[in-house]
């Protein structure tokens, strides 16, 4: 009796406990769509800045990072520990990485320079200092390093999609100098990831389709920016 009463205890414990996991799951699922929506969203004010008041543009857009920001802290990294960061990550990396997109783009517009890690997890970690109900104690430190290494090289590399619409948009305004800025760094983005390819590989199966999509983006602004040059030459030449 006492043996079935002690595997009863047993098998009701670890009911509790994979109901609280999942339940966590799906609490961090619903958090990782409204992160990526609402990363979208800036993505798609922020191309509108060419044809709208940048300053304007710019100010909507930081306020809504920030606004994303205070998701990030309040319902996923609130959900987590030091030790179950990494179990939960494939749930919500890629929210990160269309944050870092996002916020990348904007920081490229706005300052023509590409953001650093350290500085995405210093924005997240001013952010964290402000008091939140519910947040536990062992999440503080995690807030460090919200966005991991893999999250800010992926995300990097998919913004080099936005750089290239923003490059064509630039070239069919004839604004040569941006144009071609924005050909400098993507060729640059393109060399340096080759040399940590092969790494990054045992991160994301699907990290050769992005590099790919890098090398395809970067031969869309070549071939947009030697039109802008052809052109740039017919028109001196009459």
């Amino acid at each position: 009796m006492l043996k079935q009463s002690s595997a009863s205890y047993l098998f009701q414990k670890l009911s509790e406990d994979l109901s609280f996991l999942i339940e966590k799951r799906e609490r961090l699922v619903k958090a990782s769509r409204d992160v990526t929506y609402q990363s979208k969203k800036v993505i798609y004010l922020l191309h509108r800045a060419v044809d709208e008041e940048p300053l304007s543009v710019f100010s909507k857009a930081e306020e809504q990072l920030h606004t994303i920001r205070k998701l990030i802290c309040d319902l996923i990294l609130s959900e987590l520990s030091l030790e179950n960061y990494y179990r939960f990550h494939e749930v919500f990396t890629t929210a990160l990485q269309e944050y870092t997109e996002a916020r990348l783009f904007c920081a490229y517009l706005k300052e023509n320079r590409i953001m650093t890690l350290d500085e995405l997890n210093a924005e997240i970690a001013h952010q964290s200092e402000q008091p939140t109900e519910g947040l536990r104690e062992e999440t503080t430190q995690q807030f460090i390093t919200s966005i991991s290494p893999k999250d800010y090289i992926l995300g990097l590399v998919d913004s080099s999609g936005e750089l290239m619409r923003h490059c064509i948009n630039c070239a069919s305004r004839n604004e040569t100098d941006k144009a071609f800025q924005v050909e400098c760094v993507l060729r640059q983005l393109s060399t340096e990831i080759k040399f940590v390819g092969v790494y990054l590989s045992r991160w994301n199966d699907n990290l050769d389709n992005k590099l790919e999509a890098i090398r395809a983006n970067l031969g869309k602004v070549e071939n947009a920016c030697y039109q802008l040059y052809i052109r740039g030459m017919e028109f001196r030449q009459h």
